[in-house]
């Protein structure tokens, strides 16, 4: 502070200290006298300003959140995958190392035929059975609803290595719903980044989009 104090005419901090056995914020205010001699020291208690302003930060923080979340299922929502996409495309505009990922792009099927027969009710339960399974079998990635009856998943980590595993495991689900006549049943594709020809994350969106109408026409021709 007194360093600082050769340079500036005042100078503040604000520090935690403990208060009968309580936390409380302080600030303490340096200025330098007229006659540049002595310092002036006050000493204040900003506790209630200082989290006043927390509070407000943690509100809007959790506002900020809620704007990326999907209110029906609670996953992430189209506003949250454009802001992912977004920073993994600067990431390969920039010529950075981006982590291996992979994009699962998924479909419910029969979404319409629902609504029309059973109503929008039955509808809204069956996006959030959709949007649960995909939580429970992606337990390490972040799932995004992007559409009424689409959602992406974006692998990482633990996920991308088990990749192929996983979506052995959502296509056998969906086989076993689909016999049972019990579950969600979602037509599901992947894609991965290739670094050595992919240079836009629509790319391997678009790749996972086709694998997934190619395994929505198998799912099709297994319902008869």
């Amino acid at each position: 502070m007194i360093s600082t104090m050769e340079t500036h005419k005042d100078c503040n901090i604000t520090y935690r200290m403990m208060v009968s056995g309580k936390p409380q914020y302080t600030r303490m205010t340096v200025r330098k006298s007229s006659d540049r001699s002595h310092f002036i020291i006050g000493i204040e208690n900003v506790d209630a300003e200082i989290k006043k302003e927390k509070q407000h930060l943690k509100e809007l923080k959790t506002e900020k959140e809620l704007a990326r979340r999907d209110d029906l299922t609670g996953v992430k929502n189209k506003t949250a995958y454009r802001e992912l996409e977004a920073s993994v495309q600067g990431n390969i505009d920039n010529g950075l190392d981006y982590l291996n990922f992979a994009l699962v792009v998924c479909d419910s099927n029969n979404l319409k035929l629902i609504n029309d027969t059973k109503g929008h009710a039955a509808g809204d339960e069956y996006i959030r059975a959709s949007a649960a399974l995909l939580c429970g079998i992606f337990s390490h990635s972040p799932v995004f609803r992007v559409g009424g009856d689409e959602f992406v998943v974006f692998l990482r980590g633990n996920d991308y290595s088990a990749r192929h595993e996983l979506m052995e495991k959502l296509r056998g689900q969906m086989l076993e719903n689909l016999k049972t006549n019990g579950g969600a049943v979602l037509a599901s594709g992947m894609a991965e980044y290739l670094p050595e020809s992919d240079s836009f994350v629509s790319e391997i969106f678009e790749r996972a989009d086709k694998d997934m109408y190619d395994d929505k026409a198998r799912l099709k021709a297994l319902e008869g």
